[in-house]
C-alpha cells in the first residue's frame, strides 16, 4: 500500500529508499513526494523488505525527511 491510515489524520506513507551516499549520512527516497514534509521521520517497517535488512531495525527510525526536487520523483532525507 501507499499510505496506511485513514484521509484528514495521521498516516504512513510508504515507499522505498533508492540510493544511499558512500558516507551512509544521506538518502534518497520516494516515501512521501509532496511538499511541506521536511522534518519528517523516516521509519523502517517490517513489511516487503530484502533478506540482508536485519530485523532489529523494524520500527526504527532511520532518516529525516529533509526535501524535494519538484522535477524529480525523489526525495532526501538525513540518515539517523
Amino acid at each position: 500500500e501507499k499510505l496506511y491510515g485513514r484521509k484528514n489524520s495521521i498516516s504512513i506513507l510508504t515507499g522505498e529508499i533508492s540510493f544511499v551516499s558512500a558516507d551512509s549520512r544521506t538518502i534518497e527516497h520516494t516515501i512521501n513526494t509532496f511538499s511541506g514534509c521536511s522534518g519528517a521521520v523516516i521509519f523502517l517497517l517490517d513489511r516487503n523488505q530484502e533478506e540482508s535488512c536485519h530485523p532489529h531495525y523494524f520500527g526504527k527510525a532511520v532518516a529525516v525527511h529533509v526535501g524535494a526536487d519538484v522535477d524529480l520523483p525523489r526525495n532526501v532525507g538525513f540518515a539517523l
